[in-house]
């Protein structure tokens, strides 16, 4: 398979919904079992310098897996989505479903509804390039 670049937007504080992922318990660390990953994570509203420098890289990119985390809320998040190759991307919406409305055109589209580990294993089972 060809090697796949993950982008992960993560939560980096705990509360009781949100889980600070470390290791495999991201996307990338689980599709890393399979094929061979690099994984991007980046905090909710990234600066404007660090996503010109993760667009460059999706372009370059055999393919793309972008975790999104309530894209619908983060203007930063949305301005990635739309630098990315929608023809080698799969979008997933990591808490909010609306994130899928954001790349109508992706690849594929899919919803964790959470970051959680067991979520996130089930993604990793349906991801398919």
């Amino acid at each position: 398979a060809l090697p796949v670049l993950v982008i992960t937007f993560e939560v980096r504080e705990h509360t009781e919904i949100d889980v600070v992922a470390t290791g495999e318990a991201t996307l990338g660390g689980r599709l890393a079992r399979h094929m061979q990953v690099a994984e991007i994570r980046l905090p909710l509203a990234p600066s404007a310098k660090d996503l010109a420098d993760v667009a460059a890289r999706a372009q370059a990119a055999p393919q793309v897996v972008c975790v999104s985390y309530n894209a619908v809320l983060k203007p930063e998040q949305q301005a990635l989505l739309a630098a990315l190759p929608v023809d080698k991307v799969w979008l997933v919406a990591g808490r909010l479903p609306y994130d899928l409305d954001l790349l109508p055109q992706a690849r594929g589209r899919l919803t964790a509804f959470s970051n959680r580990p067991a979520a996130l294993e089930a993604i990793a089972g349906a991801v398919v390039f």
